[in-house]
């Protein structure tokens, strides 16, 4: 939105977040919406930035049945589907757990 719903402001302020954080809630999902077939079983968690702000993303690059409360995450830039008719690749952060690299 180009425009605040609260105050009808047109001045924001950018930050750039740290992307770091740790799961807060997840769940994983086995049965995939259209599109997402080929990725499921996946995990989707509110992941508390170590700035403050809570996201909902998609937790990859580990096996989602490991994942608990608390584990670690850092965000990384992945490939997020691709369109059909088009061959148009779409990508998006994504979680990853964070192993101190």
């Amino acid at each position: 939105r180009l425009i605040c719903p609260d105050c009808g402001s047109r001045k924001f302020t950018k930050y750039k977040l740290s992307g770091k954080g740790k799961i807060v809630t997840h769940t994983i999902i086995r049965t995939a919406p259209d599109g997402f077939e080929d990725l499921a079983p996946y995990a989707v968690g509110v992941i508390d930035l170590d700035d403050g702000i809570k996201i909902l993303a998609q937790i990859t690059d580990c096996n989602p049945e490991e994942l608990k409360t608390g584990d670690k995450l850092v965000a990384k830039f992945r490939r997020m589907n691709e369109d059909g008719k088009t061959g148009m690749i779409y990508y998006a952060y994504k979680f990853v757990p964070d192993v101190g690299i």
